[in-house]
């Protein structure tokens, strides 16, 4: 839907550029879909990252269920907004952590052996295509005042790299899930 709006209003920019006459309606018409871009846009956002942080949440206890001890962090979903506006980096040190200690191939957790554990190569591929999103909407924005056009393209590469390391992380996500599922399974068959 963005990338979509966005065209549009590449394609208006354009006309202007080129001196065609562009109707009030027409701008209007930008305005208002431009509008309901960023009230969805922040709507979904927010969603994602509640929906992020009770994960996280929820995988964390999971792993104190799984007996998996020496965690750096400790199940932090509600508070993981403020703890990323402090460190950046911090989502992908705890989802490494999280992936690491779901190993079901190392059953006793309490050594930290677990923590030698590599990680999907997937992790950093979300990362970095977050983080160059990231980037790339800063410059967007930056931008706009020197060359709208530019300006667009610029944000119609970071809505695809957002689409992207969404689905990079929902891949990760379900990964963990099946890991800590498996561990689980481990675990309840030696303890019988």
């Amino acid at each position: 839907f963005s990338i979509a709006v966005v065209s549009l209003e590449i394609n208006l920019l354009m006309k202007v550029e080129a001196g065609e006459i562009v109707s009030a309606e027409a701008i209007a018409s930008n305005d208002t879909r431009r509008m309901a871009l960023a009230v969805l846009y922040i709507c979904v956002f927010i969603a994602t990252i509640l929906a992020f942080c009770r994960w996280i949440n929820r995988a964390s206890r999971t792993l104190r269920e799984l007996d998996v001890y020496n965690q750096e962090f400790t199940p932090l979903g509600r508070r993981l907004v403020v703890h990323t506006a402090l460190e950046f980096a911090k989502p992908y040190r705890v989802m490494r952590e999280i992936w690491k200690a779901s190993d079901p191939r190392i059953q006793h957790s309490s050594s930290a052996t677990w923590n030698q554990i590599e990680v999907t190569a997937l992790m950093g591929w979300w990362w970095g295509i977050w983080t160059f999103g990231e980037v790339s909407i800063y410059f967007s924005d930056q931008l706009y005042e020197h060359s709208p056009i530019l300006s667009n393209w610029a944000e119609i590469i970071s809505n695809a790299g957002s689409l992207v390391a969404a689905i990079l992380i929902i891949m990760i996500i379900k990964r963990i899930t099946s890991m800590q599922d498996a561990k689980y399974k481990a675990l309840t068959t030696t303890h019988r």
